[in-house]
């Protein structure tokens, strides 16, 4: 990461994830979020046989640093979503998720995405006798003034 540049969006890959017969890693994520100006963190679990890799990808950019807004649900039995929403001055750059509960067969976020020009939404399934807290955040930058046509973006 260069000096100056703080980070903008992140998000993981899943290389070594598999399904089907002679061992597979299946590594689940929990938790896709910035932990600072300059740092994004991913957490899972492997609900498979055999190890695996949980890569994490951070995008960083010079200038402003983002303001995060979060909102978390309580969860019980069913697929719910959740989302964040940015200030009426800013619009979403990226967006990530915290699932408080460990990932099992039955228990994981499916979905984590932009939805709208403010609004970041995280869905998640819980078909095991628990309650979870979901928690979306949006990055979100202050929006940009057109000079020529007076409008902003």
């Amino acid at each position: 990461m260069s000096a100056g540049t703080k980070v903008a969006s992140g998000g993981f890959d899943n290389p070594d994830f598999g399904v089907g017969e002679g061992g597979a890693a299946a590594i689940v994520p929990s938790g896709s979020l910035k932990t600072g100006r300059r740092a994004w963190s991913v957490s899972g679990r492997n609900l498979g046989d055999v190890s695996g890799e949980l890569v994490t990808q951070v995008s960083c950019q010079k200038g402003q640093g983002l303001k995060t807004f979060a909102e978390e649900l309580s969860i019980g039995i069913g697929i719910r979503d959740v989302q964040a929403e940015c200030s009426g001055d800013r619009r979403v750059v990226s967006g990530g998720f915290d699932y408080s509960i460990e990932p099992t067969e039955v228990a994981f976020v499916i979905a984590s995405h932009k939805a709208g020009k403010r609004t970041w939404e995280v869905e998640a399934m819980n078909f095991e006798d628990s309650t979870a807290a979901l928690t979306a955040y949006a990055y979100c930058e202050k929006r940009k003034k057109v000079r020529a046509a007076g409008l902003s973006e």
